[in-house]
């Protein structure tokens, strides 16, 4: 039976899709019967995903970028 760390074992290759279906269906039932498990896969999902999100680079509207060069300009010069 597969346990909890068992699971951390496998589970980037499980999200991947790269275990054999006997392992795959062993993590499945884990995963319905353990709530603990559940909030593992869950976390690593939205970690994945904010990774994904934060590696796309978001344009500062002008006003914010000129005062965040300003602030950081201040902090460099020891003014804050």
């Amino acid at each position: 039976m597969l346990d909890c760390k068992k699971l951390l074992d496998y589970l980037s290759a499980y999200l991947d899709g790269d275990v054999d279906e006997e392992l795959r269906l062993e993590i499945e039932q884990h995963l319905r019967l353990c709530s603990r498990a559940q909030a593992i896969v869950h976390t690593f999902e939205q970690t994945i995903v904010l990774h994904h999100e934060g590696t796309r680079a978001a344009a500062l509207p002008t006003e914010v970028r000129i005062r965040l060069h300003a602030a950081l300009r201040r902090c460099l010069e020891g003014e804050e």
